[in-house]
């Protein structure tokens, strides 16, 4: 089967007129319309296919970088609104991420987080001949289920955190993976929403919209309906409310997370 290239508009800080070109992964079924996640630069930020094809449009073939995995298992967009977003940017001389972020659900534009996950059992990193970094954080690693990439270069005293990481996922003994940053709700919604029985993402998705919108206004009963679908079509990410007076919350919303 022949290597195939995406064409990615890329959710960057800096208001790109172009699509940038991926290679597709070998197994990965990629379509027009899919969230990824692309490196860019040393980051890894999310971006929408507009276009897949055997030839890619700014790159040559052996200097283009692979798409790290894609945000979901269905396309977020359909040739219509793909279409539509590239006629915007083309026509009005508009950023292309700029364009296509008016046909995506809420929530998608959030910064996405780095994970790493250990591979090995935490009794077993002794026995491992590794440099000493390469030890030091892979036990810190194997201390968890998963750890994001911010705790971990805050908990580790040495720089080059990113490098280690990389090196023990090399030697296959970590695994990195990505989610979108968890949006946040302030406390009073959350009471508000636990006194009316909604203590996770099932409720909300089961809770009439006519009476969210009742409680909470048009706009916010509105962001409320869109997080819980969002949620639904990205299982990799989950709405995690940060407060110290509602624990329950982020408790009842972990399991979610760990039925992905």
């Amino acid at each position: 089967m022949p290597q195939l290239f995406a064409e990615v508009a890329v959710n960057s800080t800096f208001p790109h007129r172009q699509t940038f070109s991926y290679a597709v992964p070998g197994g990965l079924v990629v379509q027009p319309g899919h969230a990824v996640y692309v490196p860019f630069g040393r980051l890894t930020l999310q971006g929408i296919v507009l276009e897949v094809h055997d030839t890619p449009v700014f790159s040559e073939p052996e200097k283009i970088r692979a798409i790290r995995s894609l945000i979901g298992e269905r396309p977020l967009l359909d040739d219509d609104r793909v279409g539509l977003a590239k006629w915007i940017a083309d026509y009005y001389v508009a950023p292309v991420f700029s364009a296509v972020a008016l046909m995506l659900p809420p929530g998608f534009e959030r910064k996405p987080v780095t994970l790493a996950r250990p591979l090995v059992e935490e009794d077993e990193v002794e026995g491992l001949e590794l440099p000493e970094r390469q030890r030091e954080a892979l036990a810190a690693i194997a201390k968890h289920a998963s750890v994001d990439m911010d705790g971990l270069r805050a908990q580790l005293s040495f720089s080059g955190v990113e490098a280690a990481v990389a090196q023990l996922e090399r030697r296959e003994l970590v695994v990195r993976t990505y989610e979108l940053q968890r949006p946040r709700i302030g406390p009073k919604t959350v009471e508000k929403l636990e006194r009316m029985g909604i203590r996770s993402l099932a409720d909300l998705r089961a809770h009439d919209p006519v009476a969210l919108e009742r409680a909470f206004g048009p706009r916010m009963g509105g962001w409320l309906q869109a997080r819980a679908r969002f949620e639904d079509e990205t299982p990799i990410s989950v709405v995690s409310p940060t407060v110290a007076s509602s624990a329950s919350w982020p408790r009842t919303l972990s399991v979610a997370a760990a039925s992905r």
